[in-house]
């Protein structure tokens, strides 16, 4: 799918991978620079659409550590190895913990490798939108900004970080202690892991779970994003803040 972002289609593409379905995404400009969401399972199948939308992956951002998010990542940091993997510090202790992560209880226990970067919330991941950024002599993994997690703060890069799109991170607790979503302004989407689905929400019954921080999470931060920002969820089908807003049994007062 493509949205506009100013003078720019922004390209979605989701791939369902893995036994549990979960939603790997493919984020960023033809020819320009972009990130992978959670790559979760089929590390085959996501290098292959890298390649093919052409997207120059310049981040892999985790929006939680579970299993079924994280399974393909190691393979997929190979194929991509200037891509910078960003995870939440509340779950980085997930990646080489199987019994945090679960994958031990899904009886095929393993560890990732640990992440480039750990995020706090309130960073912006800046994706060039032109490729020849790549000639323009930037800093290795300079587009982060902002936030409590920047280390120091923002690093100049090529000049064409001018025309940029920005992907706001937002922390919301509650499934994992570092369940964070992805938001792009310019584009009216967001990427909302396993903390808000269509209809419905993550599960808060797993170590580190907390259904009251997972809700007013929701509800201070997500719901008061423009109605038609698009949700694309770690799970299912997309949908609106404004449909969630509405017909969520979930959020419900």
């Amino acid at each position: 799918m493509k949205h506009s972002a100013g003078q720019t289609d922004l390209l979605v593409r989701v791939l369902h991978v893995g036994e549990m379905g979960s939603c790997c995404y493919l984020v960023g400009t033809k020819d320009g620079e972009g990130m992978i969401v959670d790559a979760g399972d089929e590390a085959g199948r996501i290098v292959q659409s890298v390649k093919e939308t052409r997207v120059i992956p310049q981040f892999i951002v985790l929006t939680h550590g579970h299993a079924d998010h994280i399974g393909a990542l190691d393979e997929v940091r190979a194929a991509f190895p200037d891509a910078q993997c960003c995870i939440h510090a509340a779950d980085a202790a997930m990646l080489e913990r199987p019994s945090l992560n679960l994958s031990l209880f899904l009886g095929r226990g393993f560890k990732r490798k640990l992440a480039d970067r750990l995020l706090r919330g309130g960073e912006v991941l800046e994706l060039n939108v032109d490729a020849s950024a790549e000639q323009a002599g930037r800093t290795q993994g300079s587009p982060l900004r902002g936030g409590e997690g920047a280390e120091g703060g923002r690093t100049q890069g090529s000049p064409l970080q001018m025309n940029a799109i920005h992907v706001h991170v937002i922390h919301v607790p509650g499934h994992t202690p570092g369940g964070i979503c992805l938001h792009i302004p310019e584009a009216k989407v967001v990427f909302t892991g396993d903390v808000l689905f269509a209809g419905g929400i993550g599960r808060t019954d797993f170590p580190g779970g907390n259904a009251d921080l997972l809700l007013k999470g929701i509800r201070e931060k997500l719901l008061v994003l423009p109605p038609e920002t698009v949700v694309y969820p770690g799970h299912g089908p997309s949908s609106t803040i404004g449909e969630e807003r509405e017909g969520n049994p979930f959020l419900r007062e």
